[in-house]
């Protein structure tokens, strides 16, 4: 019953926001053991407990517009521990020019 009210919770605070809302979740998971993983339609996925569901979600806001603002995308976010997260990004690909011998 907690992990539903959580992530009943969690999906009242995508309405409201820019950067991660309802026509960015394609799927919300809950596990008793895992706990709630949201997956986007760009293929994030974010890993919240039940505890401190709020400031959790303001931390997983902040990483993905500070993510934004410097030009990468976090793909994988663990926003489990209350004082730190865990993020996987995707950095992009730079071209290098190269010089053909002939």
């Amino acid at each position: 019953p907690d992990l539903v009210k959580e992530a009943i919770q969690l999906l009242e605070l995508s309405s409201g926001s820019k950067v991660l809302n309802w026509g960015t979740i394609s799927e919300v998971h809950l596990d008793s053991i895992y706990g709630i993983n949201i997956f986007t339609i760009d293929k994030k996925r974010i890993e919240f407990d039940t505890k401190n569901i709020v400031d959790k979600w303001r931390k997983v806001e902040k990483i993905l517009t500070h993510a934004e603002l410097i030009g990468i995308e976090g793909k994988y976010i663990n926003i489990i521990l209350d004082n730190m997260g865990v993020v996987n990004f995707d950095l992009p690909v730079v071209e290098t020019d190269t010089e053909e011998d002939g």
